[in-house]
């Protein structure tokens, strides 16, 4: 697991590189550490960690950002993701914002599928210009792809350093 953490980080890395050539970044990289409270709305209960990094904004895609979301749950429930996030600012410290992503679940009998695409709401409160918090509301399902389709909601609280 840690090689594969290390090689995703590299690919990031990398990513944004070529992404930092190719772009003026308006919403900077940022790096995104918190916990999460799986199915909010069901019977069963899961907490997680989630890590992401949100790549600078693509000027000529709306100002969306790349990012990649990593959650890692009770039992092992690991969740590799790839999407992007748009935020729309209200004032100098609030935001809203929504994201969607795909990604693999590697523990997929109670959601149907190993491809789950999560979407969420975020609100992201400015403590600094590099310092936010991020509360969000989410769903991750399999859009259907599956026979087996429950979904399911969470909430997260996060901390974003950007760069």
């Amino acid at each position: 697991m840690i090689k594969n953490l290390i090689a995703m980080m590299g690919m990031i890395a990398l990513v944004n590189m070529a992404f930092s050539v190719a772009v003026e970044a308006k919403d900077k990289p940022s790096i995104t550490l918190g916990v999460s409270y799986w199915g909010i709305l069901d019977s069963e209960k899961v907490s997680s960690f989630v890590a992401g990094y949100e790549f600078q904004a693509l000027e000529p895609l709306y100002g969306i950002k790349p990012n990649f979301t990593f959650m890692l749950g009770e039992h092992n429930i690991q969740y590799f993701a790839l999407g992007g996030t748009k935020y729309f600012p209200l004032s100098d410290t609030l935001a809203l914002g929504i994201g969607f992503s795909a990604g693999y679940l590697n523990k997929s009998a109670d959601l149907g599928s190993d491809l789950e695409f999560y979407s969420r709401g975020i609100l992201r409160y400015s403590i600094s210009q590099q310092q936010k918090l991020r509360l969000e509301f989410g769903h991750i399902s399999n859009a259907g792809i599956s026979h087996t389709n429950p979904g399911s909601e969470n909430l997260v609280l996060a901390y974003e350093y950007q760069f």
